[in-house]
């Protein structure tokens, strides 16, 4: 008989020895041992596998998190827990993240080998649906920058997080504005730690950066900005690589709210990044120094990421056509000038497309939000 490929999930060795013993070696072959974490889902992403077999214990908050990635990545591995202590609870969120069956770790080695084998049998079927495919998991990571202040980049950063939010996606907002982050603000968020303190705790493991992250009632993650400028200082280029290397395999949308300047942790986020929405607006200071930007995009070799958004259309004679002759680019997104409606929203700490949702910039940025799901 063909064995089958396993895959060990266990935030600790002993209890993935434990499930070894447990099964024995016969009708199983351990391919991999991986922790819950952003590295060992990346390190499962095309990994030969049938099986996944994932340890639960009292913190169980990344193996969820874990198990729903997978499940919407390998169609072809099935999942299967298993709990020390069996919940009603555990039971139930453990099926709504696509697990096949939750086993007790305290039945008799036989019970438990007996269960794994008939899960496995049972969701052969999805694995065959997916014709054998394999696709790795992978955020998709955008920014909004401009050298010059006052185009409306966190304007668009916090409403584009909070609309792919509302169509389903899995989304973390990140306030890379080190020195004056205004995400909070936009988002009418008070006291939260900051990922200056989580550069201080020099912990970036996924259930640290989980920790040191501010949940929004729109249902996006957000790590803030310092508290203050002098903060700033402590957050460095490799911490940023860290960050965001760890955080893209728990999210389908990361959304970075970058600095007015060109700095090593910018640099280190765009060159991270899958896209960088260059936001301008239609004044000829600002034009200006986009084409100055657009110099230093080539020497960097990330002209290929940028794309063009305007903000602000209307807002004076110069026309979006006029936006893309100047710097002879083509202007992927328009947000109208509707400077009551944007204002408003900042006052109250409710975004754009959910407090005013009929606005023609709700509408806008919902749309380019789709779009954005749709090509992922």
């Amino acid at each position: 008989m063909e064995q089958i490929k396993t895959i060990l999930v266990a935030a600790d060795s002993n209890d993935a020895q434990a499930i070894k013993n447990a099964l024995g070696s016969e009708e199983f072959n351990f391919t991999v041992w991986v922790t819950p974490e952003a590295t060992g889902l990346n390190k499962t992403g095309n990994h030969p596998a049938d099986l996944a077999l994932i340890a639960v214990g009292d913190q169980s908050e990344a193996e969820f998190g874990f198990a729903e990635r997978l499940y919407m990545t390998r169609s072809d591995i099935v999942i299967v827990m298993l709990a020390k202590e069996l919940t009603t609870e555990l039971v139930t969120r453990a099926m709504n993240a696509g697990v096949a069956r939750v086993i007790d770790f305290n039945s008799e080695p036989d019970i438990i080998r007996s269960e794994v084998l008939a899960a496995t049998n049972r969701e052969k079927s999805r694995a065959a649906a997916s014709g054998g495919q394999t696709t790795a998991y992978r955020s998709h990571i955008v920014q909004f920058f401009c050298p010059k202040g006052g185009t409306g980049k966190t304007t668009l950063s916090v409403n584009l997080a909070v609309a792919l939010a509302q169509q389903g996606k899995k989304v973390a907002l990140i306030d890379l504005d080190l020195q004056f982050g205004d995400v909070g603000i936009f988002l009418d968020i008070g006291r939260a730690d900051t990922i200056a303190d989580l550069v201080q705790e020099n912990k970036f493991d996924s259930a640290t950066l989980q920790g040191y992250m501010t949940h929004h009632s729109s249902g996006v993650n957000i790590l803030l900005a310092s508290k203050a400028p002098e903060y700033a200082d402590l957050i460095k280029s490799e911490h940023i690589d860290t960050i965001l290397s760890s955080l893209r395999y728990e999210y389908d949308f990361l959304v970075l709210d970058m600095a007015p300047a060109f700095n090593d942790c910018t640099i280190t986020a765009m060159e991270q990044s899958d896209a960088i929405f260059f936001v301008v607006t239609e004044d000829i200071s600002t034009l200006y120094h986009a084409k100055t930007c657009y110099k230093v995009f080539e020497a960097l070799n990330l002209l290929p990421k940028v794309k063009l958004v305007v903000n602000k259309d209307g807002m004076s004679g110069i026309s979006t056509r006029d936006v893309e002759r100047i710097l002879e680019q083509k202007v992927i997104l328009s947000l109208p000038d509707d400077p009551k409606t944007v204002t408003q929203a900042l006052n109250r700490g409710i975004p754009v497309v959910t407090g005013d949702r009929r606005s023609r910039f709700a509408v806008e940025m919902e749309n380019f939000a789709r779009r954005l799901g749709r090509n992922k």
